[in-house]
């Protein structure tokens, strides 16, 4: 609905309420009264509220008080006198809430406190309403204003004060389809499509069918191989992320062996995008890939959104191996990550200084993040889970990558409030200069609280690990690999052996990836997934676990911290 229809619904109400007005009074309306109307008719509010005004007071004769205090409150309204005109209106319901057009008094205390941002008052004036007419208009503005409504929080709480408002329960719908469903909000839309018989097409929650075992299972690949492009070595050797891809399918190569000797059959078909949409759409024709128990990939915007859609027409899982970015995901129930996203890190980030540090539930957090989409994220994420958690609201501090002044004064504002104020400090950067302003200012500082950072810290050739260790910093590692591991120094002399390279991580990554879930379908069936209705935490062989309970991302998320220069994971998965 357009502005224009919402004031031409006004509109209507207006000239609905002057002509009953009118009919009513045509012969006994004093000279004040009359006076004050016509000039409202004209268009001279000020002067018609001047005119009316006598007559709106509780001793002025009842018989034209309402009316006249009416009128008074349009033309406030009309003339800009907002808070004048919602006081009037409030007045004349609450002398003579039984008047015969307390409809629309109601609307039009509805319409101002839609104004207002107060959705919850002008739900409560609207389901006063009592007259079909104004009911009908009385949606249509409620339709309007929700269409402007994105918070969800609040359209929540607005389905909890009106259980049975559908235009609320759609809303809320609409709004939890713009970013990815996990956890609650899954469940919650879910709900609202049963209990709203709303289309399960549209929201996309159909539940995921019978997870099938079978003798085998089938494993799409589809990667921009380039594989005219890249065949000579040199070309690898020049193309770092290239070569990281053939690591990771030679990492899933290696597990199908492995796989196989305990009796678990995956057959494996990869496929080169080309990073093209033309030649993607044509690997998704093949009946091959129809077939498909799992598709891996693709891993560019363009390709992987085609792909999403086809995974969810034919009901096949789909994994993005590379991406923590939760936009790949939408809301296509297949569709998983193995990394977890930006916002998992930031709620995980909070709920670790939750448990961890002593004064999380009296004290605020700092958080201080960068200008990149992913720092934003991730702060936003922890902000928000500290206050869902009734934890006190933190300080958000966004810099600039050369503001390092910025940092460093932030940081002595806590050391003069000696550490009365600000309890830890949540890093949510993965930008490398404003990790090293950080630390810098942090050695500058001496202040002594705890610091939460990432994993991605530890490549930055900025930053040292013995910094790190003095800082005693706790990193999210939603990528840890636990080097010098049995299984993992295993893993790496078989790759050395048989490709005459070290692996890079995403070799680690495809290893353990299908070998997790190559057991999983052969426990549970092909849609991997069914393993996590009983396990909330699935071993990994490399990685220390998985987490897709009620999310499609990872939900388990490492903790590390150096200790006498070793890396020390502290928050082991309880399986």
């Amino acid at each position: 609905m357009t502005k224009k229809s919402i004031f031409s619904i006004i509109f209507c109400v207006v000239c609905f309420c002057c002509l009953q007005v009118h009919v009513t009074y045509a012969q006994q309306k004093p000279r004040a009264y009359a006076n004050g109307k016509e000039l409202y008719e004209m268009g001279k509010y000020a002067l018609a509220m001047e005119s009316l005004k006598a007559l709106t007071s509780n001793s002025a004769e009842s018989a034209y008080r309402d009316y006249a205090s009416f009128y008074y409150a349009l033309a406030a309204y009309h003339n800009d006198d907002k808070p004048i005109a919602k006081s009037m209106f409030r007045q004349i319901s609450e002398r003579n809430d039984k008047w015969e057009h307390a409809d629309e008094v109601n609307y039009w205390l509805a319409q101002l406190s839609f104004e207002e941002d107060r959705p919850s008052d002008a739900f409560a004036y609207l389901n006063k309403l009592k007259g079909k007419k104004i009911k009908e208009e009385g949606r249509n503005m409620k339709q309007y204003f929700l269409l402007n409504l994105d918070d969800t929080a609040s359209l929540r709480q607005l389905l909890e004060e009106n259980p049975y408002d559908k235009d609320v329960a759609i809303t809320l719908a609409e709004n939890l389809l713009e970013s990815p469903l996990k956890g609650e909000n899954r469940q919650l839309l879910e709900f609202l499509v049963s209990e709203f018989e709303l289309d399960e097409e549209r929201f996309r929650v159909s539940t995921i069918g019978e997870s099938i075992k079978k003798d085998a299972y089938n494993i799409a690949v589809v990667f921009p191989f380039m594989f005219d492009q890249s065949a000579t070595a040199n070309n690898l050797k020049n193309n770092p992320f290239l070569l990281s891809l053939y690591d990771f399918y030679e990492g899933v190569s290696i597990a199908r062996q492995d796989l196989a000797a305990e009796g678990i059959k995956i057959n494996i078909e990869a496929y080169d995008t080309k990073r093209d949409t033309v030649t993607t759409a044509g690997i998704l024709r093949k009946e091959s890939v129809k077939n498909a128990d799992l598709i891996i990939g693709p891993l560019y915007p363009a390709t992987s959104k085609i792909a999403q859609e086809f995974a969810y027409q034919n009901k096949i899982n789909i994994i993005n191996p590379v991406s923590s970015n939760s936009q790949v995901l939408g809301n296509n129930p297949y569709s998983y990550l193995i990394k977890s996203t930006n916002e998992t890190v930031g709620s995980k980030a909070a709920a670790f200084a939750t448990e961890n540090f002593e004064d999380a539930a009296e004290k605020r957090a700092l958080v201080i993040y960068g200008q990149m989409p992913q720092d934003s994220m991730m702060a936003r994420a922890y902000y928000e889970a500290m206050v869902n958690n009734d934890m006190p609201a933190p300080k958000m501090l966004k810099v600039k990558r050369e503001s390092a002044a910025k940092i460093l004064e932030a940081l002595e504002a806590i050391k003069e409030e000696e550490d009365t104020e600000t309890g830890h400090i949540f890093v949510a950067s993965t930008d490398q200069l404003v990790v090293a302003n950080f630390i810098s200012s942090q050695e500058r500082s001496l202040i002594k609280i705890p610091v939460i950072g990432h994993e991605i810290w530890l490549e930055f050739k900025v930053v040292a690990y013995d910094q790190i260790e003095r800082l005693k910093v706790f990193m999210m590692a939603p990528g840890l690999i636990e080097y010098g591991t049995q299984p993992v120094e295993a893993f790496k002399k078989r790759f050395i052996d048989e490709n005459k390279s070290l692996p890079s991580p995403l070799a680690y990554q495809g290893y353990d990836m299908m070998m997790t879930l190559g057991k999983l379908m052969n426990e549970y069936g092909h849609y991997f997934q069914s393993a996590f209705k009983e396990n909330k935490v699935v071993q990994g062989q490399l990685f220390p676990g998985y987490n897709f309970q009620q999310a499609n991302d990872n939900q388990y998320v490492p903790v590390v911290q150096f200790k006498d220069s070793e890396l020390i994971l502290l928050n082991k998965p309880a399986l």
